[in-house]
């Protein structure tokens, strides 16, 4: 109970707000929306623009034909452009030396602590993961966890 108040008052547990960027739709969880696989559009349709640019400089061409945004909405949908939910997920087994850098508002120094000696998978890792196999799409990705070509702000 303890380590939990800890990291819940660091702010490192947070209420996500999603914005549909087709229909305006919010969704406050912690679980992206699934990009609807009927009307859901190539990535490659947004060429030269600056969301393109920055996962051309992530991570090149690498799986950028698996990469798609949001379609129009179709039936399918309910014209939304999403359907359904998708975990994205960030498990942190804290030690005592992870949870004294959190205290003393080393945050960053925690959270680089806890991905090489721990093995931690940020959730940036996990949902790019996701969005390379074509589940989630990139400016859910950016909303969620930054921007794709930057590391994470905590």
């Amino acid at each position: 109970i303890e380590k939990k108040n800890i990291i819940t008052n660091k702010n490192l547990i947070t209420m996500k707000k999603y914005v549909c960027t087709v229909c305006g739709y919010v969704h406050y969880g912690e679980q992206p929306p699934t990009v609807c696989p009927v009307c859901k559009q190539p990535i490659k349709t947004r060429e030269g623009s600056p969301e393109f640019i920055r996962l051309k400089n992530a991570l090149g061409e690498y799986g950028i034909e698996n990469v798609f945004v949001a379609g129009p909405g179709c039936k399918a949908c309910g014209y939304k452009g999403f359907k359904g939910r998708m975990a994205v997920d960030e498990i942190i087994l804290p030690d005592s030396h992870f949870l004294k850098l959190i205290i003393d508002n080393e945050t960053a120094k925690g959270i680089d602590y806890w991905i090489s000696e721990l093995n931690g998978r940020p959730l940036k890792d996990c949902a790019v993961e996701r969005m390379i196999k074509g589940m989630i799409d990139l400016d859910e990705v950016e909303r969620w966890c930054g921007l794709i070509d930057q590391r994470p702000v905590y």
